[in-house]
């Protein structure tokens, strides 16, 4: 996985008793599954797993300004954050049990959150991922267009005759 917990902690409000590896990374899992991999390609996630030393995949990673400083994006952990916040916000209350899916009841002095407000909240942060996201895809088609630009042609020539 490219984040971890304390990244989404970092740009969303989670507590930090919630247990990360049964509550959290799940959900980090399944939105770099489910849209990253889609999204930039298996050879660039790959090769961003394995931690690549590639400039551009290394801004890609984390955001910043490219296009001679004419545009800046916020880097794809910020939207795996964001998609992986809105998978939690949505699932976290659900849990299924012995006897079925049941909904986590009020503890004691907390008041329950409405449905609208979770589906809110999630939605928010979905299409701030996706935002983030786009903005990811826009930088790597514009690397990769002045990577084929940049690129020397290789042709041969062919004396035919004198």
């Amino acid at each position: 996985m490219l984040i971890n917990a304390e990244y989404i902690r970092g740009e969303a409000d989670i507590a930090n008793n919630i247990d990360d590896a049964k509550r959290l990374t799940p959900y980090i899992d399944k939105a770099e599954r489910e849209f990253i991999i889609n999204a930039i390609g298996v050879k660039n996630y790959k090769a961003l797993e394995a931690i690549s030393t590639d400039p551009i995949l290394v801004l890609l990673l984390s955001g910043g300004y490219y296009n001679n400083d004419a545009i800046y994006f916020s880097g794809l952990k910020r939207a795996i954050a964001y998609l992986a916040y809105s998978l939690f916000v949505r699932n976290d209350n659900v849990f299924s049990t012995a006897s079925g899916f049941r909904y986590k009841g009020n503890a004691e002095f907390s008041d329950k959150v409405e449905d609208r407000t979770i589906v809110r909240m999630a939605n928010e942060a979905e299409a701030r991922g996706l935002k983030y996201l786009n903005e990811c895809i826009s930088y790597l088609k514009i690397m990769q267009s002045n990577a084929k630009v940049n690129k020397p042609s290789r042709k041969r020539l062919i004396v035919i005759g004198d």
